[in-house]
């Protein structure tokens, strides 16, 4: 433990109240603070600013120095985290994922809605066509 009261485990250089180099095992699952109350200045995330995020998202495949033999697959945070940040939060990228997706839901949505309405007039025409025919 640092006299800042910082604690590190597997490293002395820590910059966290809790840094841990290597694996963190919870049998019940991390649970991270989301509450309304732990926060200020709340503000719906844009659509433009979540498309803007996912299109600088670089995707790689990686191992830990630590654990060369298992190979993953995530981010590089200094590429995608702010104010030098090393780690990343994955509700960070899970809520840019999801108003990206209800975006691209909500298109979807629109589009059934008008090939519908095509749909619909293609008949009447058809209609139209039949009965001049005969």
């Amino acid at each position: 433990m640092k006299s800042s009261g910082y604690v590190g485990i597997g490293t002395w250089d820590s910059g966290y109240e809790l840094d841990v180099v290597g694996q963190v095992k919870a049998s019940e699952g991390f649970i991270a603070g989301s509450s309304r109350d732990l926060k200020q200045n709340i503000e719906e995330l844009t659509s433009e600013d979540a498309f803007t995020t996912l299109q600088k998202l670089a995707p790689v495949t990686y191992q830990y120095k630590t654990n060369q033999d298992e190979g993953r697959g995530g981010f590089i945070a200094e590429e995608v985290a702010v104010n030098g940040r090393k780690g990343l939060g994955s509700m960070d990228i899970v809520a840019v994922l999801t108003k990206v997706l209800q975006d691209q839901q909500q298109v979807i949505n629109d589009q059934k809605k008008a090939l519908q309405r095509l749909d619909s007039k293609l008949q009447t025409l058809e209609e139209g066509i039949n009965i001049c025919n005969y």
